[in-house]
Formats: structure tokens, sequence, C-alpha cells
């Protein structure tokens, strides 16, 4: 976070994977015309950066392609395509073959309601933990964010990393370890204690 401003999960997202990409070549940012990652991305490696236009199951298995290659992808949608409109895609290509794929997924819950019902995200999480060999993430702010993202790199199997779209404040500066609960504040009279 920079001059005391909140940063949104989306923005600490891009400098997060932009980071990665330059010290390895591997890492390649898959886009489904979701608009802003070229801006940065796309300018700096080019040849690293791939616009599958509004084709979201086609960037599934075009992800998939690319890890069984040995690429990093990360495919960029929002939350409501990746789930429903590509699900099957996501499921066959590259839960099944446990394949490295980052899926990153912006506008998660009600945060795009303003385009309408077709772009309501409320059973992504149900959708993608019923998938075998899935890990999912939800980061609560942008510090969290940054740390998922670096830390889910080179996990070997597929990753569906959920992302709102406006700034959280910031719940903590611990560093979340994937598979562990976190502690956000003690007490006694949630989850036990003396």
């Amino acid at each position: 976070m920079t001059s005391g401003l909140l940063e949104s999960d989306r923005a600490a997202y891009r400098a997060t994977l932009l980071e990665l990409a330059r010290r390895d070549p591997r890492v390649w940012c898959l886009d489904s015309d979701t608009g802003g990652l070229e801006k940065q991305f796309q300018a700096e490696l080019p040849d690293q950066y791939v616009d599958v236009g509004i084709a979201e199951a086609n960037l599934m298995s075009f992800a998939a392609a690319l890890a069984s290659t040995g690429i990093m992808p990360f495919a960029n949608t929002m939350a409501a395509f990746a789930s429903a409109r590509a699900l099957e895609q996501v499921k066959l290509d590259i839960a099944y073959h446990d394949l490295p794929v980052r899926i990153v997924a912006t506008h998660s819950g009600l945060s795009a309601a303003h385009y309408g019902p077709t772009h309501h995200a409320s059973t992504d999480l149900a959708a993608m933990r019923t998938l075998p060999n899935m890990t999912v993430l939800t980061p609560a702010d942008a510090v969290e964010t940054t740390h998922l993202v670096t830390a889910t790199a080179h996990l070997p199997g597929p990753v569906y990393l959920r992302l709102g779209r406006d700034p959280a404040l910031p719940l903590s500066d611990q560093k979340p370890v994937l598979g562990r609960a976190m502690e956000l504040r003690a007490g006694d009279d949630v989850t036990g204690g003396g």
C-alpha cells in the first residue's frame, strides 16, 4: 500500500503478477478482455500476455494447454464467467488433470450487479470447491492478495483466486499460510479459549 490510500485487491494482484512474470518468463497473463491488464502487463511483457477476448471457455482450455507444457498461466476473467460459463472446461481440462492454472476471478459476489444478473457470482465458491484438486482462496484485502498470489505461483495444482472489486479495509499485516486459519483478534467467546 502506498501513501496511506487503500489499494484494491485487483491492483495488488496486477502488481504482484507483473513482478512474478518479470522474474520468471514461464508466468503468463491470459486475459478475457477484462480491461486493465493490458496497460501494464502487456505493455511491458507482450510475449507473456494473451487476450483471448470474451471467450471464457476457450480461456480455460488454452490455460490448461499452456500449463501442460510447463507455462504457469494466470487466467483472468469475472467470477460469474469462470464459475458458470466456463465451469465445464475448468472441471475437465484443468481440475481433473490437476494442472497448475491460476484462475483469477474478479467482480466476485454481487460487486458487478450493476451489469445485471448475468454478472452475479453468488455461487462461484460453491462450484469451485466441488472440483477435485482445486485450491480456493478469497483474500480479505490487498496485503493478503499479494501474499497469496506469491504463495500460489508455484503450487502444483489448480487455484481459484476470488477477488472483489473495491478496496477493502486492511485486516492484518499477518502473512496468510495456506490451509491455516488466521487469528484476527484474540478472544474466548467464539472459538474456545479459557
